[in-house]
């Protein structure tokens, strides 16, 4: 028996699907037959590119916060707070990436 190659867009509709259903990686990869580390590749790959044409990846939990803007830190560095945790990144760093760290913080608390 063959496997089927999903694209890219099936990715991220499925890992959209666990999402929203809360399916676990592990059960994910039984039902379409995959290894559970195929899921994770995929979901790493998918997380640090830019969505797809048409389609945001927005979570309705996600709300805006004020922000405060105070001439203490050095100028090459950026230190966004998370509850009591402060995190410094590089003034340069990649706001998606800067994202990805607070959302992957978001989901293990």
């Amino acid at each position: 028996m063959t496997k089927k190659r999903r694209s890219r867009d099936e990715w991220s509709d499925l890992l959209d699907e666990i999402e929203e259903t809360g399916e676990s990686p592990a059960e994910l990869a039984a039902r379409i037959g995959v290894k559970e580390a195929t899921v994770h590749w995929w979901a790493s790959q998918l997380r640090h590119r830019a969505p797809r044409k048409g389609k945001t990846r927005t979570d309705p939990e996600v709300r805006l916060l004020p922000v405060s803007v105070r001439d203490v830190s050095p100028p090459n560095r950026i230190e966004v707070r998370f509850g009591e945790l402060t995190i410094g990144f590089p003034a340069d760093a990649d706001p998606v990436q800067i994202g990805a760290v607070f959302l992957e913080l978001r989901a293990s608390c």
